[in-house]
């Protein structure tokens, strides 16, 4: 059994939650939380060591730090992961092996990785903290891929069925549906 994980949430792992207490939040909720969430991670000092949610095995790296926060539901089912992974510049390659130096030399600071679920459609968030509103747009315009703007997203985006990037501030989004599936394209606008 581990410990929860010492620093600015202590706790925050070990409430209950019930799934009846669980508010349903509305669209683009979801962004907002997670930009919150980065903000109280920047206001910490602490460097926790954590276990990686995906799969259970000790993470002594400290810049990997598990956090618990929502939106825990939205829209029509769907679910988000145990807990979201956190990675710094010390241990980007960790997620994004191949493409790290390239997101740090444009001012990457940290990113936020959950997954969501409804059946068996799965999709990964990710946010990304830039240094400034402006390397959040070179990462955009770099790391973009293909797609046209989407209609309910709010800020410089593109999107399709593969994903939906978004840079708004100094922070770039990227939403992952790995299958490609079309029906999930909605529910993506939603999240983000």
């Amino acid at each position: 059994m581990s410990t929860p994980a010492k620093g600015c949430a202590d706790g925050l792992s070990t409430l209950p939650r019930a799934a009846s207490s669980i508010p349903r939040l509305p669209r683009g909720a979801a962004t907002t939380v997670a930009l919150l969430t980065l903000v109280l991670l920047t206001a910490c000092d602490s460097k926790p060591r954590a276990t990686d949610a995906t799969d259970g095995e000790k993470n002594t790296t400290p810049a990997a730090t598990v956090i618990s926060r929502g939106p825990a539901t939205f829209d029509d089912g769907w679910t988000r992961g145990d807990r979201p992974r956190v990675f710094t510049q010390q241990d980007l390659f960790n997620h994004i092996d191949g493409a790290a130096e390239l997101f740090i030399e444009l001012g990457f600071k940290r990113v936020i990785v959950e997954s969501y679920a409804r059946g068996n459609d799965k999709f990964d968030l990710e946010l990304y903290e830039m240094d400034t509103p402006t390397a959040a747009r070179a990462l955009f315009y770099r790391v973009r891929g293909d797609g046209e703007p989407l209609d309910g997203v709010t800020g410089r985006n593109v999107g399709g069925p593969y994903q939906v990037a978004i840079q708004k501030n100094r922070y770039y989004a990227q939403i992952n549906n790995f299958d490609g599936e079309e029906r999930c394209i909605p529910d993506m606008v939603s999240l983000a």
